[in-house]
């Protein structure tokens, strides 16, 4: 019987002014910026909120991305990041495609390197498992 977890809860950080890392927060829900990985999809599809971009002018519109490949291994989670995409037809296509896939590896982020760099300066760790 194994033991590893099914669900991985990866959170959002951001260093403020100070340099101190915290949680980002959705301005359009106000909660706590996280997503909840289900290793048992694969592809496993999620979307977010976004600001008005080059492809759609309207905030609050949604952003589709996907993850394969995920595995979780002696604290460490990891998956094959696809997207965003406008719509999750879109993303479906590019994980079928094999197009533009970012390896990705975080942890529980215990200290200010256990952190995972991503975009735009955003940290991500691990925040439950279960």
């Amino acid at each position: 019987m194994s033991n590893a977890p099914g669900i991985i809860t990866v959170g959002f950080y951001m260093r403020n002014n100070e340099g101190v890392i915290e949680p980002m927060v959705d301005e359009y829900t106000g909660e706590e910026m996280t997503i909840s990985f289900d290793l048992r999809e694969d592809p496993f599809v999620w979307s977010r909120s976004a600001d008005a971009d080059d492809e759609c002018d309207q905030d609050g519109h949604l952003h589709w991305n996907a993850a394969t490949g995920m595995f979780y291994r002696d604290g460490v989670f990891s998956w094959e990041e696809y997207g965003p995409k406008h719509s999750e037809e879109e993303i479906l296509d590019m994980v079928a495609n094999g197009e533009g896939g970012v390896r990705k590896a975080v942890t529980h982020g215990v200290a200010d390197f256990a952190y995972f760099l991503d975009h735009h300066d955003m940290l991500l760790k691990i925040v439950e498992t279960k």
